[in-house]
């Protein structure tokens, strides 16, 4: 350290080794630098960083992350950068002009305030008014007494905050040809990772790049896209599973990138199929990163682009609310909001957020859900309920969208079965809607049938079957369709129902579905028979963009009645259409003679039998 008076000021300058010393280990010279921080008192005001007039190369664009490295994120708050070998300066040109010949220096001059100087040790002539070190050096002085005037300065806490800061670790997923690459280079401010055009899938196995940004080591792994026509799905897979291994102690932040655009069944799948390998958890560490920002309209904001799709604002929810947006190519750095750099600061805030809360998504955590009960390939349901009390809107509303159609109260709009599937929620779902059970349009034998080949419509087998029930008082129609669900696929179906209130708006304040079956004996002993399985919608009235109550939300209670579904499921067990030629094989068994004693003897044993529907 050395000082002296400057124009009436005293000015202590530190020199430190330098990056790149041969007779320094790595340790030494961090240690070094870090020292030089304890020789300023309050605290260092200006880091100086010294560069060449001159190409701006790797080994360059090494320094400044070593810097970031050793000093952290505050680091570039509080620097200059002033370029040496001034005499390489073209004729007339100042240092900005230099500076703007490259996208990498302009980046690092506006990362640190625009702070940028320009001096010549040796050549340049002193009377000349730009080439002269006493006019530069005056200029540089000037812009280290504003600095020091602020009040700010770099101290030795910023240095021991520096010193624990995680380094993040981040997992790209996404479609081959949304843009997974090109984001990786765009968070890593450097053309790592190659990136091929369209839907030409670049990435055929995870690749691994780190870099200094902001002070914060920031690992990122990119994979292969789904829909990779050149992988097949255990290959895909295998790299997706290997990515967490790239990552230590974990991942910090899945980014999950889909372009800005319709919201299709392929991106469904894409969002079912990370589920698929990473399990329940993966959310809860994932990120939803828009690319082709340049689709906005103007002046929209991605969250309104979001608001626009139910199932995206499902997405964005389910990952806590983080989404972000970039536009690889197009957008103009000087636009407050369409801009790379503004998006970018706000994306890795986010990231830096979830790497500082200490969690991230482990080895552990991908062990455990591969033994998690495999994901459904397809979530298979059933609608069974009388007309009128709302099965087809039951089915649009699990499935987001008028697949079915509805008719008016006491109408039947469904004469035969009709199947209809989507993606809801990462789940790949197929619904079925039945004639209600009390069709006048169908003869008894018709309806049976109908009934009979939902079973077919959803082969295997349906994991459950929705006993779909308006909610009011549970009279004699009720028990009547409860009857004849058992007649049609006996006993045993109620191994695989599920008790779904429609009308869920008629809830008392406060009032819960479960509360509301245990007032009636008959509907307690309904559901205790299909394994106290019981939820509650309602198809108007119940909308996410208005819920207040979580409770009377359908988003909420939809999200329930899955997770019930997929808990049946999870036991690896459906009902199979031999389990329905079983019971009518019983049906058409030859009667067997009895006693009248036997006669009562029978009659006794129907009793409680009987009273499972409700009497008593």
């Amino acid at each position: 350290m050395n000082e002296n008076d400057v124009d009436d000021k005293t000015v202590k300058v530190v020199d430190t080794p330098g990056f790149f010393n041969s007779n320094l280990t790595e340790e030494q010279l961090r240690k070094a630098l870090e020292d030089s921080v304890s020789h300023s008192s309050p605290g260092t005001h200006a880091f100086i960083i010294v560069l060449k007039v001159g190409k701006y190369t790797e080994q360059e664009k090494e320094i400044v992350s070593q810097i970031g490295k050793i000093f952290g994120k505050e680091t570039f708050s509080h620097a200059i950068i002033l370029f040496t070998h001034g005499d390489q300066l073209n004729d007339d040109q100042t240092i900005e002009d230099f500076v703007d010949q490259s996208e990498d220096l302009k980046k690092l001059v506006q990362k640190c305030g625009g702070r940028c100087h320009v001096i010549d040790n040796k050549r340049w002539n002193e009377k000349h008014d730009y080439r002269s070190n006493s006019v530069q050096v005056e200029k540089l002085l000037h812009t280290i007494e504003e600095m020091a005037n602020n009040g700010c300065c770099y101290t030795t806490e910023m240095l021991q905050a520096a010193k624990k800061e995680v380094p993040a670790s981040v997992v790209l997923l996404g479609k081959t040809g949304d843009g997974k690459s090109s984001t990786g280079n765009t968070i890593l401010g450097d053309k790592l990772f190659k990136v091929a055009r369209g839907t030409q899938a670049g990435t055929q196995q995870h690749e691994t790049n780190a870099n200094c940004v902001d002070g914060r080591t920031i690992t990122v792994v990119d994979t292969p896209g789904f829909f990779n026509s050149k992988l097949t799905e255990e290959q895909l897979k295998e790299e997706l599973e290997a990515s967490i291994s790239q990552c230590s102690p974990g991942v910090h932040a899945f980014i999950i990138v889909l372009k800005v655009g319709k919201y299709t069944e392929q991106e469904k799948e894409t969002i079912a199929q990370i589920r698929k390998v990473f399990g329940k958890e993966t959310f809860s560490h994932a990120v939803v990163l828009f690319t082709h920002g340049d689709q906005l309209n103007e002046d929209q904001t991605i969250e309104d682009f979001v608001d626009q799709s139910e199932d995206l604002k499902k997405l964005v929810q389910k990952c806590g609310g983080r989404c972000h947006v970039l536009d690889n190519k197009r957008w103009n750095e000087e636009h407050e909001y369409r801009s790379n750099s503004v998006q970018l600061e706000e994306l890795l805030k986010t990231i830096e957020k979830m790497a500082n809360n200490g969690c991230c998504y482990t080895t552990k955590m991908l062990q455990a859900a591969k033994k998690e009960a495999p994901a459904l390939d397809e979530m298979r349901l059933v609608l069974l309920g009388k007309t009128g009390d709302g099965k087809s809107s039951v089915g649009n509303t699990i499935l987001s969208e008028a697949l079915f159609k509805v008719a008016g109260r006491t109408q039947s709009s469904t004469q035969v079965s009709q199947a209809e599937s989507g993606v809801v929620d990462h789940r790949k779902i197929k619904v079925v809607d039945t004639p209600g059970l009390s069709n006048t349009g169908l003869s008894s034998e018709q309806l049976s049938q109908e009934l009979r080949e939902s079973v077919n419509l959803c082969l295997p087998g349906p994991h459950a079957f929705l006993l779909v029930f308006r909610m009011g008082k549970y009279t004699e129609q009720e028990m009547d369709a409860v009857k004849q669900v058992r007649n049609v696929f006996g006993e045993k179906v109620f191994d695989y129902t599920v008790v779904l209130f429609t009308w869920g708006d008629q809830l008392n304040e406060d009032q819960t579905i479960e509360k509301y079956v245990g007032q009636s004996e008959r509907l307690k002993e309904l559901v205790q028979k299909c394994g106290g399985r019981c939820h509650v919608i309602d198809n108007k009235r119940w909308k996410a963009e208005e819920e207040e109550n979580e409770y009377r939300c359908n988003r909420v209670q939809v999200e329930n009645l899955l997770s019930t579904v997929e808990l049946m499921a999870s036991q690896g067990s459906y009902y199979t259409p031999d389990m329905l030629q079983s019971d009518a094989a019983e049906k058409i068994d030859p009667p067997k003679k009895v006693t009248v004693q036997g006669a009562l003897n029978l009659n006794k044993k129907r009793v409680p039998c009987f009273s499972c529907f409700g009497r008593k």
